[in-house]
């Protein structure tokens, strides 16, 4: 994935007071010092566009099994982790050993859990950073996670989603060395999903105790509902702690999203809706850990462009909730910025990564019987519905009727399902045809493809009575065919495809044979028998033998004739 450039407006983002909006916080320094836990400095005024056009991700399309990185498996390093690791050195130690343990304990505990992501291969040379590699090592970024990073959380979160959805353990765990790592979640019969990891440690290193905890949570909607709506909240936090003697340090960030997204007639994502929340531990401009907690609304609008471009607007100005007393205006900015471009990146990618899967078939399909075998000229009707995968309800959805050889297929569109269509088969024996059915709505694209091949159907026949056996190849039932075994041929002539007359000749073990009667059909495309009866003689040195007998054969479908 090319890095998303992000340019972001000059103007201030914070234009409220230090009166706080409702929901979780993390206490920031100032508040675990026992400082203030507002800022007096008054607040910047916001832009009416905080964020510029910005490139769109570039999300690949996906199957559940190719959205896992190595990387992805834990969260970007925190802002004020460089900050951190040069006041206590020992927690870049254990953040390596926590992501690379993150990483394997992650597998294990999905394994155990039996769900879909179980055996996830990881995708090849991800990440980049400083200390990453292949092999899961996975150190900080340089960049402290930049918007690439959060790009691939919020891709690994759908492969979260994809997991959740078909597995049938709701929770498993795994640990190892300290380290230990939570996945749990499901799904309910509206399809509705909720997924969650978490990640834990705690050592001693040289006296240092160093404590980190990362966690993923999402819930909502995978599929679109009639309306094109869907909702997903999200919840992502990453702190890492460390204290030697009296001294302490911590860096963190935690983010929290409802978002909505809007789907056009095309199954195309056209808007999405965030109202955003940012809580963020790091080191300011003074050179003293700040807390900034700030929400906002956005939207990530344009999606469905050819532009390759999506336009991020401001729905709401920035609200400073709550902000240590250190923290400047600057800090109150920076941090703001960081932690909303963090969301509209991981929320922009989830809603892509969701929007391949709901394009190919993972929310909607179309339900309808091939006409199978058909005779040249024949004329079948087709019934045709669309259902919802993951509720099983019927969609009055629009499908679109195209056909691949001949003859013809009307209508070329089924405004409504459920409907019909009308397949008329071509003259030409041997012959195939492909019948292509799309459904293509606000709920999801469903495809299906029904093979028809055109010819009498064809028949390999085994059986007789007696002393005879035999068998033969029956390119029609309205045309004469021959049953050959043992020295004797038994010749066919159809009366029509049911039923007609037969004759035999030839040399059974030695003597001659020679007989006639009638005989009747039962068959279809999947196979059916054949039953002859009628006198029979055979000539003896004592004389002919005369008596009436019944050969019964097997009827087994085959291709058509040439």
């Amino acid at each position: 994935m090319r890095r998303i450039a992000l340019v972001l407006a000059s103007a201030a983002l914070l234009v409220a007071s230090c009166t706080g909006s409702s929901g979780p916080a993390s206490p920031g320094p100032a508040a675990e010092s026992g400082g203030a836990a507002a800022s007096s400095d008054a607040p910047s005024t916001a832009a009416t566009d905080a964020f510029a056009t910005l490139p769109r991700a570039d999300v690949a399309p996906i199957a559940a099994e190719s959205l896992r990185s190595e990387e992805g498996a834990t969260l970007p390093a925190p802002p004020g982790y460089d900050d951190l690791v040069a006041e206590f050195p020992q927690v870049a130690i254990a953040w390596k050993r926590f992501t690379t343990a993150s990483v394997r304990l992650l597998r294990q505990a999905q394994r155990e859990r039996g769900g879909a992501g179980a055996d996830m291969p990881t995708a090849e040379g991800t990440g980049g950073g400083r200390g990453s590699s292949a092999a899961g090592h996975l150190g900080p970024r340089a960049d402290n996670g930049s918007a690439s990073d959060w790009a691939t959380v919020g891709r690994n979160l759908a492969a979260d989603t994809y997991v959740a959805q078909d597995s049938a353990v709701p929770t498993a765990s795994a640990g190892e060395g300290g380290t230990s790592v939570t996945v749990g979640g499901g799904s309910d019969s509206a399809g509705r999903v909720s997924s969650e990891i978490e990640f834990t440690t705690t050592e001693v290193i040289d006296g240092n105790e160093v404590t980190i905890t990362q966690r993923r949570k999402v819930t909502g909607d995978v599929c679109p509902d009639a309306a094109g709506s869907l909702v997903v909240e999200f919840e992502v936090s990453n702190r890492v702690a460390a204290t030697s003697g009296r001294a302490s340090g911590a860096a963190g960030i935690e983010l929290a999203a409802t978002a909505t997204g809007a789907v056009n007639d095309a199954a195309s994502l056209t808007t999405i809706d965030i109202d955003a929340r940012q809580q963020t531990t790091a080191p300011g401009t003074a050179g003293k850990p700040v807390f900034v907690d700030t929400s906002m609304g956005l939207r990530a609008g344009d999606l469905a462009s050819e532009s390759g471009y999506d336009v991020i607007t401001t729905t709401r100005p920035a609200t400073l909730n709550r902000s240590s007393q250190g923290a400047s205006s600057a800090d109150r900015d920076s941090l703001n910025r960081e932690g909303m471009t963090a969301i509209i990146e991981m929320v922009r990618s989830y809603f892509r990564a969701l929007e391949d899967l709901w394009k190919n078939g993972r929310c909607v399909e179309v339900v309808a019987e091939s006409p199978g075998q058909v005779e040249p000229g024949s004329s079948h009707d087709v019934k045709v519905a669309v259902r919802h995968k993951l509720d099983g309800t019927s969609l009055s959805v629009p499908v679109d009727v195209s056909l691949q050889g001949g003859d013809s297929v009307s209508p070329e569109k089924i405004d409504e399902a459920p409907g019909s269509l009308t397949y008329r088969a071509s003259e030409k024996s041997p012959d195939s045809a492909t019948i292509s059915l799309v459904s293509t709505s606000r709920r999801g694209i469903g495809k299906k493809d029904l093979a028809v091949q055109i010819g009498k159907p064809a028949y390999e026949a085994r059986g007789g009575g007696g002393e005879f056996t035999g068998t033969g190849t029956i390119c029609s039932l309205s045309k004469p065919f021959t049953i050959n075994g043992g020295g004797v041929t038994v010749d066919f002539m159809p009366k029509d495809a049911t039923s007609g007359t037969y004759s035999y000749s030839g040399s059974l073990q030695g003597f001659p044979v020679s007989g006639k009667g009638t005989y009747t059909v039962k068959a279809d495309d999947t196979g059916g028998t054949l039953t002859a009866s009628g006198p029979g003689t055979v000539k003896t040195p004592v004389g002919n033998m005369t008596a009436t007998d019944t050969e019964r054969y097997t009827l087994t479908p085959t291709d058509p004739c040439e």
